[in-house]
């Protein structure tokens, strides 16, 4: 397994920084403390934690075929059907995440969000709510600060919005302890300003200025042995650029979608050159691994015979990159186990294809 795991990550680390390298290393250069004393409450993780993590934009409720009262049932049939311990929600509101709480209360499942409109938890607007199983982890802090230029060099923790974005952006993180084993690790959920096809540039600035921002943010909770994941609908493909902020030399970001595409392409390339337990771990990554490369946001105006027009495939294609938006990075971690694109199913509860104008992501590692 050495070295399988040592190919797909300098596969991933091939590309490194920015388009503004030295900017963004003077911006948020980490310097950790040097006194082991500052991390004495942190457990060292020397056994495996496995997790599963979700990125899930509900999308916000609409009329028409794809009105909210007719999809609901199907987004927590597929909560249930596939049990992550931690999920991130994009675009629900109030009425929304009331229902959801309502219905998997008795699953454990807790959740942290405020309206991006107000800041406030009583306002019907947009949240980057991320969830937690409440049984299996204890909420050891958390916050929501917007997508926007710093003041006094302070985050905004109030509404506003940034660069070149037509709405408010926020980001929503949590900070979880396992019960059992003590481990601690943070989790960071958002919403990217948004593109569209006439228009590679709109909102450019805003998704690269607020993805160095919640960077900056991470490095303040990053301990050296506290795994981070970062998830949400970004807006923007994997081969674009954007995410090479998102690794450094040292503390690296893995996508889990790119980590099972590069094993996809290492088992095929070099099978001959393999070891048998080196064949064995990329055959249950990729058997436990489905549509990895697949769209995440279908557009729940299409049918879904229109649908297909956008490649539903595992290689790669340039017809279907622009819709792989919705993501799952991980800093820490030791492997990923699975990683799936949530679609192709019809849920009993409602008869529909879809639970959303995206299909959920689903990532299950070990840090």
């Amino acid at each position: 397994m050495k070295k399988f795991f040592s190919f797909a990550v300098i596969a991933i680390l091939a590309l490194v920084g920015c388009e503004k390298t030295e900017e963004f290393a003077a911006d948020i250069e980490f310097n950790p403390p040097t006194d082991d004393s500052a991390y004495a409450d942190i457990t060292v993780n020397d056994a495996e934690t496995n997790l599963k993590i979700m990125s899930y934009n509900v999308c916000v409720s609409n009329s028409g075929e794809n009105i909210w009262s007719e999809r609901r049932n199907g987004g927590i049939e597929m909560i249930r059907q596939y049990k992550p311990d931690v999920f991130g929600m994009q675009e629900c509101t109030l009425y929304q995440l009331e229902f959801f709480a309502s219905q998997l209360g008795a699953d454990n499942y807790k959740y942290v969000a405020v309206s991006r409109d107000t800041g406030t938890e009583d306002h019907n607007g947009e949240r980057t709510a991320v969830w937690y199983n409440a049984g299996r982890f204890d909420l050891i802090d958390s916050g929501t600060f917007w997508l926007a230029p710093k003041s006094n060099n302070e985050f905004a923790l109030t509404p506003a919005t940034g660069w070149d974005a037509e709405y408010l952006r926020t980001c929503t993180w949590v900070i979880l302890r396992d019960k059992d084993s003590q481990v601690e690790f943070a989790v960071y959920n958002t919403h990217l300003e948004y593109k569209n096809l006439s228009s590679a540039t709109r909102g450019a600035r805003a998704r690269e200025e607020g993805l160095k921002l919640m960077v900056e943010h991470m490095k303040g909770k990053m301990r050296p042995n506290r795994a981070v994941f970062f998830v949400g609908d970004m807006n923007d493909n994997y081969e674009n650029g954007l995410f090479e902020c998102l690794t450094t030399e040292e503390i690296p970001f893995i996508s889990t979608r790119q980590y099972v595409i590069d094993a996809y392409n290492a088992y095929h390339n070099n099978y001959d050159d393999l070891t048998s337990a080196e064949i064995e771990e990329y055959e249950a990554l990729l058997h436990n691994s489905y549509r990895w490369n697949s769209q995440t946001y279908h557009g729940t105006w299409m049918t879904h015979n229109e649908n297909e027009v956008v490649k539903n495939t595992n290689q790669i294609s340039s017809e279907n990159n622009y819709h792989v938006i919705d993501h799952i990075f991980g800093r820490n971690i030791k492997k990923v186990l699975s990683f799936r694109t949530i679609r192709d199913q019809k849920w009993e509860s409602t008869g529909l294809l879809y639970v959303s104008d995206h299909y959920p992501i689903l990532a299950e590692v070990t840090f």
